[in-house]
């Protein structure tokens, strides 16, 4: 588990400057980049233009798969042709990792652990023998490129440059937490200017991202998708099991983690991620759809839940402690699928020993696909003096919402007071408007809204969208400049905020006036809406406190419970007749919920 230094030698570490990947003598202006991710889940595409990202979005919105892990061709095309080029236009296809290092992974950890995960094992390689080693070949069939325009980059720095070169800084050290690329686990670059180096990580099977998916298992939820679960449910726990865990994620001499191997299965295709070690430290996994054990009485999942959180986060700040001490950097830029966890990423967003912290918008591999487009951009297009995206980032990537269904509104031209009513009586509403974000979460354009008086506000709200895990928490959308009212919070995290990245610490009165978004640990997930930045969201915010005195409202993304996000307006209805929504604004058209709320 301990942090290698990468070697100059090695194909990962050298330094990306102009024409690393021997293309280009010269800067190319204009350069099109089109950057793809794909074969672990939530498969993205991203087309940069002359550094700036035009268009992007996951292939599960296309497939209606969430998490869809497949060749992104129809989120490729989607994104070309909302830029208004075709495949033969553009000047590089890059993939954000090298897959023939992936393949000599799978097969030396299916090797290590065989015969167990047998069948997986031979289940996944024979997904790489049908298709997934020959990349190349397919995108130079589906979209008309050249051979020699379709390149791969390390999964590290596909993640690393996501964050580095949409954060606002000249010089950064960049951490990267995944659960696995080809090799590497968790990574540290140096950030600088254009440039962008590796200088150390550790090597699966020490993989912290692993480790959190094995308990997220453990508890009975779907690891990878239920991974962000972990720290709701920690919210709940005491940490009593934490040195029991810790043993289990350990940490070397150098602050880098390392796992006990005996208690978890990382062979690739291993369909349990656990040995039967956990259940002799722990009592029995639970199995899906149990009760969960948070009672007084008994509380062990949640206090497992709440000692695994608090091992990941000490991990976690170890090795962004590490990345201060490997690059000086003033910096840090966060990115991989752990930060996911809000816990973590608040930890290090808050406390990490750096003047800045910047944590990118959509941290897992759909961010890699933007990030490796941004790495050739900035390795073969980048001019002198051409001004960064970090200080203007722009988020609103995917598809525009449209009006492509001929269904009657109940009412046209309308705005956002129009939802006012039914928020005022504690009734949750959808909202979908221009285009949709590419991040972690919906910032307001694919929403859904709830009223946070209410005790169980959050509760009523997601359970409309048939997700009813008690335990989840939503976030409350505060306007900007009542923030310091509301939440404690010290110093400047103006990009997290806006973002939705923070959890903090609640003041009294916000525990008073709105119980609905105050979590049992007493913090509260936020997000700060300036008048100038989402106009409309902020008139929504202050017009709902001028009517009910409430500080705010819950918000979370209009999705149901294991289907994908609406792009247009007649998908988002198909969401409003599923759900127990009172009604959806689409656009400028409101609809009301035909069954019974």
């Amino acid at each position: 588990g301990a942090l290698r230094t990468a070697r100059s030698d090695h194909p990962s570490a050298h330094r990306l400057a102009r024409a690393p990947l021997g293309l280009a003598d010269e800067p190319v202006l204009g350069l099109k980049v089109l950057g793809l991710s794909a074969f672990h889940q939530d498969a993205a595409a991203a087309l940069v233009i002359d550094g700036v990202p035009v268009a992007a979005g996951q292939e599960g919105l296309y497939t209606k798969t969430p998490l869809d892990a497949s060749l992104p061709l129809k989120a490729a095309r989607s994104c070309l042709e909302r830029a208004g080029i075709k495949g033969p236009d553009l000047d590089r296809v890059v993939f954000y990792e090298k897959p023939l290092r992936r393949f000599e992974r799978t097969l030396v950890t299916g090797l290590r652990a065989f015969p167990k995960g047998g069948k997986g094992f031979a289940r996944e390689v024979s997904r790489w023998l049908g298709d997934r080693l020959w990349i190349r070949g397919q995108l130079v069939e589906e979209l008309g490129v050249e051979t020699k325009q379709v390149l791969f980059v390390e999964h590290s720095l596909s993640h690393a440059a996501a964050a580095f070169f949409q954060s606002p800084y000249e010089e950064a050290a960049a951490l990267v937490l995944v659960d696995s690329g080809e090799w590497s686990a968790c990574s540290i670059a140096h950030g600088k200017g254009n440039q962008l180096t590796l200088v150390g990580e550790t090597h699966l099977p020490h993989s912290l991202g692993l480790a959190a998916s094995a308990f997220v298992q453990f508890l009975g939820f779907d690891p990878g998708a239920d991974d962000r679960w972990l720290a709701d449910l920690a919210a709940l726990g005491q940490p009593r099991f934490q040195e029991q865990v810790a043993a289990m994620i350990g940490v070397g001499d150098d602050g880098a983690p390392y796992l006990d191997v005996e208690a978890f299965h990382l062979g690739e295709g291993a369909r349990s991620l656990y040995t039967d070690k956990l259940a002799a430290a722990f009592g029995p996994a639970r199995i899906p759809g149990e009760p969960l054990r948070w009672t007084p009485q008994d509380p062990r999942d949640v206090d497992l839940a709440a000692s695994v959180q608090a091992v990941l986060e000490e991990r976690a700040l170890g090795m962004a402690i590490l990345a201060k001490q490997k690059t000086g950097a003033p910096n840090l830029v966060l990115a991989g699928s752990l930060f996911r966890n809000r816990g973590i990423a608040t930890r290090l967003l808050l406390e990490a020993p750096f003047a800045g912290v910047f944590l990118s918008p959509e941290p897992s591999d759909a961010g890699g696909a933007l990030g490796a487009a941004l790495l050739v951009h900035h390795s073969e297009g980048h001019r002198e003096g051409a001004a960064r995206n970090g200080h203007d980032l722009s988020l609103r990537l995917g598809e525009a919402l449209g009006t492509m269904s001929d269904r009657e509104a109940d009412q046209t031209e309308a705005g956002p007071e129009s939802l006012l009513a039914d928020l005022g009586a504690g009734r949750p509403v959808g909202w979908a408007r221009g285009s949709m974000e590419f991040a972690s979460d919906s910032l307001g354009n694919r929403c859904v809204l709830g009223d946070p008086r209410q005790a169980n506000g959050a509760r009523t709200m997601l359970g409309a969208l048939q997700r009813s895990e008690e335990f989840l928490s939503a976030r409350l959308a505060l306007p900007a400049e009542d923030l310091q009212r509301w939440v404690q919070v010290e110093g400047e995290h103006g990009t997290a905020l806006r973002l939705g990245q923070l959890v903090l610490p609640a003041r009294e009165e916000l525990a008073t006036q709105a119980p609905g978004a105050v979590g049992l640990d007493g913090r509260v997930w936020v997000q700060a809406v300036a008048a100038d930045e989402d106009p409309d969201l902020h008139a929504l915010l202050v017009a709902f406190r001028e009517r009910t005195g409430a500080p705010g409202l819950l918000l979370d993304t209009l999705r149901l419970r294991g289907a994908v996000v609406p792009r247009f307006d007649s998908e988002a209805l198909e969401v409003l007749d599923r759900s127990q929504l009172a009604c959806l604004l689409a656009g400028d058209r409101l609809y009301r919920n035909g069954g019974e709320v």
